[in-house]
This record gives C-alpha cells, sequence and structure tokens, in this order.
C-alpha cells in the first residue's frame, strides 16, 4: 500500500510521478533550488526503496524483531481509584513491572499493563501475571484488599515513592479479578507503505471480561505532516539552539499503533490485519519476516523439491 498523504499541493508540490521514470534530479549551476525538487529527490529514493522492499516483504511484516501475540487468558483486576487519598492515575504509568503481594490473601503477581479507564467507571484495570498462591490456599486477589509493594523501592515519575510493603492500589470490593484477553505487539521494525518504521511495544486490551472474544487484530497506521510550531526541535539550530524566527521544513510522520476491530467490520483503509481470532481461537495470523514475491518464490522451488506434504496436524 502507497503512502496516502498527497504531497503534490502546497506549500510542497512534489510532482514526482513514477510513470515518468525520472531516476535522478540533476542540478545546474546558475540556476535556484526549488523545494519542490529537493522533496522530489527524497520521493525518486523512496519509490526505488519501496518496489524492492514490496518484493520482498508484505504489508506489515516485521523485518527485524516484532510479532503479534494473543492471549485468551490475561489476568486482571479492578482497583480503586484512589489509593489514601491519592489518584492511582498520577502514578499508573510507573506501575509496569512491579510486584505487588495482597494483603489478606497474600497472593503475589506481577504487573504487566494497564488500563486507566475515565473516572465515571470508578476504576482502574491491572493486567497481572501471579506469582504464587496465598494463605488458606488462595489463588487471586480479594475484595477490598490493599495490594502491597513487593521486591524493591518505587519511585514515580508524580514524585512519590512507596517503599516495600506499603499500598500502592486498593481492590474494589466486589468481583475485582477476571479473566480477559490482550494482544501484544513485540518491539521492531515494521515494512508499511513503502518504509520500514521503527515500532515499539504495545499492549491492548481486547476485552478484561471475556476470554472468548472474537476480533481482527492489526496496525493502525497514521500519516501527519509536523511542522515546527508542533515540534520546536524543527526551528533553526545553527546558533546551537532552536531559533523561534526561523522555522525549518516540515516533516512527513507515520505512526503505527496496536488495534482491534470487530470481525464483521470492513477494515479501513489505514488499517492493517495481523490476526483474526474467532471465539478466543486464533483462526489466521501472519507470520513474522513475512516474505512477499521472494516467499512465493522460496515456497515454488519447496515445492518443485519435496511435492505436497504439512507441517503440523489440522
Amino acid at each position: 500500500m502507497p503512502q496516502e498523504t498527497n504531497l503534490n499541493v502546497s506549500p510542497y508540490f512534489d510532482d514526482f510521478d513514477n510513470q515518468e521514470n525520472y531516476c535522478k534530479i540533476l542540478f545546474k549551476p546558475g540556476l535556484p533550488v526549488q523545494a519542490r525538487e529537493l522533496t522530489g529527490i527524497q520521493s525518486i529514493l523512496q519509490d526505488q526503496i519501496s518496489k524492492f522492499g514490496n518484493h520482498v516483504f508484505k504489508e506489515g511484516a516485521s523485518v527485524t524483531g516484532g510479532g503479534l501475540r494473543f492471549n485468551s487468558a490475561y489476568e486482571c483486576v479492578r482497583i480503586q481509584i484512589s489509593n489514601e487519598g491519592i489518584d492511582v492515575e498520577s502514578y499508573l504509568t510507573d506501575l509496569y513491572g512491579v510486584s505487588i503481594v495482597g494483603s489478606e490473601s497474600g497472593v503475589k503477581a506481577k504487573i504487566k499493563a494497564f488500563i486507566g479507564l475515565p473516572l465515571e467507571e470508578n476504576f482502574y484495570v491491572l493486567f497481572i501475571q501471579y506469582l504464587n498462591t496465598g494463605g488458606d490456599d488462595n489463588e487471586k486477589f480479594v475484595g477490598g484488599e490493599s495490594l502491597l509493594l513487593d521486591g524493591e523501592i518505587l519511585k514515580t515519575y508524580s514524585g512519590l515513592t512507596f517503599q516495600i510493603g506499603e499500598p500502592i492500589a486498593q481492590t474494589v470490593t466486589e468481583l475485582p479479578c477476571f479473566t480477559g484477553s490482550a494482544a501484544i505487539l513485540s518491539e521492531g521494525i515494521y515494512y508499511i507503505r513503502g518504509y520500514f518504521i521503527d515500532v515499539p511495544e504495545q499492549f491492548l486490551s481486547v476485552s478484561y471480561y471475556n476470554e472468548f472474544v472474537s476480533a481482527k487484530l492489526g496496525l493502525r497506521v497514521t500519516e501527519t505532516i509536523v511542522t515546527a510550531d508542533e515540534d520546536e526541535s524543527l526551528k533553526d539550530n545553527a546558533s546551537g539552539f532552536s531559533n523561534y524566527t526561523a522555522p525549518g521544513a516540515d516533516r512527513l510522520s507515520i505512526q503505527v499503533s496496536l488495534k482491534c476491530i470487530p470481525v464483521d467490520e470492513e477494515k479501513p483503509s489505514n488499517f492493517i490485519e495481523l490476526m483474526e481470532v474467532i471465539n478466543g481461537e486464533i483462526i489466521s495470523a501472519t507470520q513474522n519476516q513475512d516474505y512477499n514475491e521472494l516467499g512465493d518464490t522460496l515456497a515454488s522451488r519447496t515445492f518443485d523439491e519435496s511435492g505436497n506434504y504439512y507441517i503440523r496436524p489440522y
């Protein structure tokens, strides 16, 4: 899929057309350099890269690292929005990877992700991995108990410091624990719209109440043009600092986020499907380093020498 943002508009006027087969822009002494020519250089090079990339990789393929995992049995616990008079949202992002223990149940767990829900919901959700059971054979946290910090001191970006054994959250009083579904996108380089995009690790709650979900999981691609008004670093820094009187060139930014849509919904143009899940079971999924024309060639060669066979049972 090609880039969607049209740059052949004011003020860029990038009129590159691959049908013209212009392979270089040849500057000449005595003639001014045009802005569209500078942008056109990048378009020519990008066209060459994408033609090669399209031969090797399918859209949305992970090139280095990456990969999508689906977990239909992700343990969740609902916590109150306030902990000893402090809004948990102020340090919610700092709880990733923190180990906790229930003050009453004695159950230990590690926080793997979280959801900060609107305040009218009156709770937040922690996705956890249970480490061991507690007293009286408790396997899960109980309602209304404190979740105590376990392991090491926690210092948050909001300036709070929690000592070991101090409460960092309180479970809701009724039905605090559920088994839900979640998807995890590993950090890596993905081939998207002819570009090789660095994508950070991402977590997506498909449902924190239901483990038998049905959804399409994939990448939502967002293209934006960023100006110096939005990013101060794009201003001229020739003097060692950003000169507010000298804005620089704009940038085309491509951001990728993990997203799920209902199985019966038509896929938007900016959505790349990587996996389909029906009733909690993976029906189809792209493979890491999913090759395009190159993959077909390798498959054809394997067929010529080995014929038909299967590598796992139906």
